[in-house]
């Protein structure tokens, strides 16, 4: 058995070379990096990185505090790029790696397709549903593969199972998302796999039937709110006569919003701004675990665990008027492409471009009236 100092004196005499810069390579660099000083990254490109924290502390400062609860939970990276306040706005350019199936031989056809846009959810190829899925090429612009598979493997389990079925036309919704996909990200026609954390997480969601809700009261607030934000909209732009005057609808809007901080420990704040973790979608639905989000939503106070940093102020100052703006807009494209559907008129999945949420355009996630009341 070897010594514990003969073993450091191995692990610094260690070199290793790690071949690639994505999720895993930068993970394998970082623990390797722990152990030896002579650890060598080759990339192809100059190398981009994404802090792990959006604040001032030391990167390793801040992984030592998380060993307590000293972790702010707005800081994570991914809180600016997977909450739900920022799901409306949009990415259109990333980097793509190549996908070949050679040794996957079908009897009596070509090889498999190695598009996997021509998948359903990225996950069941044309006509395989039933006995072949992939997962893991489902890969979020905004990172998170990790809680993705997750989701489509409890998707598949319900499946294997037989509580859930495959809808009978899925490589047909499988091709109506690879065009509304390339429309949206047409800066990067070769990215085949790239796909929406949040659209693609609701989607599934649906299909499971475990998408999150927040408490009654929280969405009466909410409707409450937007209805004070409409009515300063048209106070406003329009010189019409007012029923009711700018300073109390100002009070109501301002009411409202401090309300969001108060209720339930902050949950609707928690509910936009904090990362779209996995763990909401155990709040109900198969496999439900509401004890375990209460936990998490506890462990992570709104007062205690929210960092004030510049990028943080600059993602509120940008997200609210652009949700605002989104949330009436919707209303309006909702009842155009809601009438024509009714008249058998099918529009374009992506119709409306950037007007319509890219949550309702991408991924078959279907748009429902709920969805224009629901925060």
């Amino acid at each position: 058995m070897m010594k514990p100092s003969s073993m450091m004196s191995r692990r610094k005499k260690l070199k290793v070379l790690v071949v690639g810069g994505g999720e895993s390579g930068a993970d394998i660099s970082a623990e390797l990096g722990e152990l030896s000083p002579n650890v060598t990254v080759w990339l192809r490109r100059p190398i981009c990185v994404g802090p792990r924290y959006l604040n001032k502390r030391n990167e390793m400062q801040q992984v030592e505090a998380n060993m307590t609860v000293d972790f702010p939970a707005n800081g994570f990276l991914e809180a600016a790029t997977t909450n739900r306040m920022s799901a409306g706005q949009n990415v259109y350019a990333y980097g793509f790696f190549r996908i070949e199936f050679p040794w996957i031989h079908l009897p009596g056809k070509e090889l498999l397709s190695p598009n996997p846009r021509s998948w359903f959810l990225n996950c069941f190829p044309e006509g395989l549903g039933h006995c072949l899925c992939f997962l893991g090429y489902a890969r979020p612009h905004q990172g998170g593969v990790p809680v993705l598979a997750e989701m489509l493997s409890r998707y598949i389990a319900l499946l294997l199972h037989g509580e859930r079925d495959l809808p009978p036309d899925y490589s047909a919704e499988a091709r109506r998302d690879a065009a509304a996909s390339r429309e949206y990200y047409s800066l990067s026609p070769s990215l085949l796999t790239l796909i929406d954390y949040n659209a693609f997480l609701e989607s599934v969601a649906r299909r499971i039937g475990c998408e999150p809700r927040l408490p009654v009261f929280c969405i009466l607030l909410f409707n409450f709110h937007m209805v004070t934000v409409l009515l300063l909209a048209l106070q406003f732009c329009c010189s019409a006569p007012r029923l009711l005057s700018l300073h109390f609808t100002l009070q109501m809007w301002a009411l409202s919003m401090a309300s969001f901080f108060i209720l339930y420990d902050g949950l609707p704040i928690k509910w936009w701004f904090y990362p779209h973790w996995a763990v909401w979608y155990r709040q109900r639905g198969p496999n439900a675990n509401p004890a375990l989000l209460h936990g998490v939503l506890k462990q992570v106070n709104l007062w205690t665990s929210t960092a004030i940093t510049s990028g943080f102020v600059l993602l509120v100052l940008w997200s609210i008027p652009t949700y605002y703006a989104q949330r009436i807009l919707s209303v309006v494209l909702f009842a155009s492409s809601a009438i024509p559907t009714a008249l058998g008129i099918h529009l374009p999945e992506a119709w409306g471009i950037l007007l319509r949420p890219k949550l309702f355009s991408l991924h078959g996630c279907p748009w429902r009236m709920s969805d224009l009341y629901m925060p």
